[in-house]
């Protein structure tokens, strides 16, 4: 090995020997991290995709968010299609970003956003694209606390969202006659109405029959930032039209 005047200074010898080990040091802790939360394979099941959607959010409780799947890299793999692992039916409340929520990135998720998280025929008919088309092998209705829409419906103050209200009206009057808060449980019941309206429906039906596809409900906590799972996932159930 050749030396050049530098190397023969010893002071300056010591300075690099010392900085070549702290880039040592660095490089074995890098390798001691936990491994960053990889993107799912495309034949993720549906419990995978639940565990996912959970672990994620519980990175995201704890302050901890590792942000997968964010980087140029990402990109420049999404060009030529996607396969997103769930699909989140949430509302556009600007506090819940499943994205954020979760703690995924970019081709993870498929999400249909609208006041109220309401399966109106447009919401429908692209979580059966994304289940239809790109094998996404899960459904999460995602409701939120101190939901505006249900809290306007379930004031009667609907004037500007007349629509939306129709279609949380039967929550509303489902859960008058349950004891506890009104609210969380117009916000529960509309959640899983919504399961139920999307479990029969024909197309997702056919596929929750197959065992290809699972639709689950849950509740965001604005307080804690915790999604609760509301109950069991979807099984099959007489389709309807």
């Amino acid at each position: 090995m050749c030396y050049g005047p530098a190397m023969q200074n010893p002071r300056l010898r010591r300075a690099l020997t010392g900085f070549l080990a702290i880039l040592c040091i660095a490089g074995l802790l890098k390798s001691l991290e936990p491994a960053r939360a990889a993107a799912p394979p495309s034949s993720a099941s549906p419990a995978d995709a639940l565990k996912l959607l959970l672990e994620g959010n519980q990175r995201f409780v704890d302050g901890k968010p590792e942000r997968p799947n964010q980087d140029t890299s990402r990109r420049a793999a999404l060009v030529g299609g996607q396969q997103p692992f769930a699909a989140i039916l949430s509302c556009s409340d600007s506090r819940t970003a499943p994205e954020i929520v979760f703690d995924r990135g970019l081709g993870d998720l498929f999400t249909v956003r609208n006041a109220g998280n309401v399966p109106s025929p447009f919401a429908m008919e692209s979580l059966h694209y994304t289940t239809a088309h790109l094998g996404t092998p899960l459904i999460l209705v995602l409701g939120h606390t101190k939901c505006g829409a249900v809290t306007a419906t379930l004031s009667g103050q609907t004037e500007d969202i007349p629509e939306t209200a129709k279609a949380i009206e039967p929550a509303v009057a489902k859960s008058k006659a349950m004891s506890g808060d009104a609210l969380d449980n117009a916000i529960s019941e509309n959640v899983r109405l919504t399961v139920q309206k999307l479990s029969t429906w024909k197309p997702l039906a056919e596929m929750i029959k197959a065992g290809n596809l699972q639709i689950v409900g849950a509740v965001y906590h604005l307080d804690s930032g915790r999604v609760m799972v509301l109950d069991e996932p979807a099984s099959s159930a007489p389709p309807s039209k």
